[in-house]
């Protein structure tokens, strides 16, 4: 019994562990995503603002809080506050 609850529990961990990777690939996709439409919104109003580059200023926080958790497993939400 012991032997099926340990592997259990490694199963239920890799799981949590992809669950962790899946979510972070969507949220860098959604990242660029937001960041490619910000620029076109740039380019069309044929420069930008201060919203515009404060926006991207958060953008590149988030892209590496995503970046810094994938090296070191450690989210780094207090940079962004």
């Amino acid at each position: 019994m012991q032997k099926f609850l340990e592997s259990a529990e490694r199963v239920g961990d890799r799981m949590g562990e992809a669950f962790h990777v899946f979510g972070l690939f969507i949220i860098g996709f959604a990242i660029v995503w937001a960041t490619l439409i910000e620029l076109l919104v740039i380019f069309e109003h044929g420069g930008p603002g201060i919203k515009d580059i404060l926006l991207l200023l958060i953008y590149l926080e988030l892209a590496a809080m995503v970046g810094i958790y994938f090296k070191t497993k450690k989210l780094p939400v207090r940079f962004l506050v």
